[in-house]
């Protein structure tokens, strides 16, 4: 058995389980735990480099890492020149052999979205000359919808007119040269409210969305950096089955289930007694007269029982 441990994942300690399946019926599957130590020529912290949000109006912005000497010899770093125009990188020495701080730099004009680079570093180990270091940035975007999609009700009695706000950053504004919908049914119109640049998404009454579900709005402008935008509309749905809301003094009987009647009195489970007979206990709703109660049959004040003197009968 063979398996492989990528050192850009792991960095010193490692515990690594393997699922094994055997032809042995009393113990079909088994899992082997491996334990063991990666070394690594220097250590990065952090190893990757992450700017979560820039402003397109923001300066260069920098992070430092830092670079000490990892399970091999002495180190000697160096920094092959990034190929990417946003990176500039500069290494400076604390210790020699021993510790480093290499400074990482993004510089303007910045992308239209985000960035995604790497930095190669020469370790001087032989036995693992090269190391690498990720770099990501996220650029807020030269163009924005506010809100960033357009959202159609479901079974319009009426025209509705939808809007979304358009927000330049990063310099100068540019200039919006149009919008079309992707659906021939729509119509978009360009207006300008408090002044800035607002797309009407004219929706005609029962509008019937395409099959696919969603379509653009395609906005044009003469940015270099943007020359298109395209906002997405959906079209909601109405539901077609709904929960019917229980009755004060109603149930909902599922498929499968009995009924019973409200208020119905059921029955307790028959209990065996101690001479060894089922009795049957049933909760009644009628309260017994107090001559029932030592089991008499003695009946109420004026009236004859059954078995008295005269035949059994009742006198008139």
């Amino acid at each position: 058995m063979q398996f492989s441990i990528d050192s850009r994942k792991y960095s010193g300690r490692f515990v690594k389980r393997i699922n094994v399946t055997t032809n042995d019926p009393q113990n079909p599957r088994t899992q082997l735990m491996c334990v063991g130590v990666v070394k690594v020529p220097l250590k990065l912290m952090p190893r990757t480099v992450s700017f979560p949000r820039i402003n397109r109006d923001s300066p260069a912005v920098s992070k430092t890492i830092q670079i000490t000497r990892g399970d091999g010899g002495p180190i000697k770093p160096e920094i092959v020149p990034p190929a990417d125009k946003h990176v500039q990188a500069t290494l400076r020495e604390v210790e020699p052999g021993e510790e480093y701080e290499l400074e990482v730099k993004l510089v303007p004009p910045w992308p239209a979205r985000s960035l995604r680079s790497s930095l190669t570093i020469k370790t001087g180990v032989k036995e693992a000359p090269i190391d690498t270091v990720r770099i990501y940035a996220s650029v807020a975007p030269r163009l924005a919808a506010i809100p960033s999609r357009f959202m159609i009700p479901a079974k319009l009695k009426k025209d509705r007119d939808l809007r979304v706000r358009l927000k330049w950053s990063g310099g100068k504004p540019g200039k919006i040269l149009s919008a079309k919908p992707s659906d021939p049914k729509l119509s978009a119109q360009l207006v300008e409210e408090h002044g800035q640049p607002v797309v009407v998404l004219h929706v005609p009454k029962d509008y019937a969305a395409s099959p696919r579900g969603r379509g653009f709005v395609t906005i044009k402008t003469d940015d270099k950096t943007i020359p298109v935008l395209r906002v997405p509309f959906y079209a909601l749905r109405s539901r077609r089955f709904t929960r019917p809301n229980a009755m004060p003094g109603h149930r909902i009987i599922r498929p499968g289930a009995t009924s019973q009647p409200v208020g119905a009195v059921r029955p307790r489970p028959a209990t065996v007694g101690k001479a060894g007979l089922r009795r049957t206990t049933v909760k009644s709703a009628k309260t017994p007269h107090p001559a029932e109660k030592d089991g008499s049959k003695t009946p109420p004040t004026g009236q004859a029982g059954a078995g008295a003197s005269g035949g059994g009968k009742t006198p008139k």
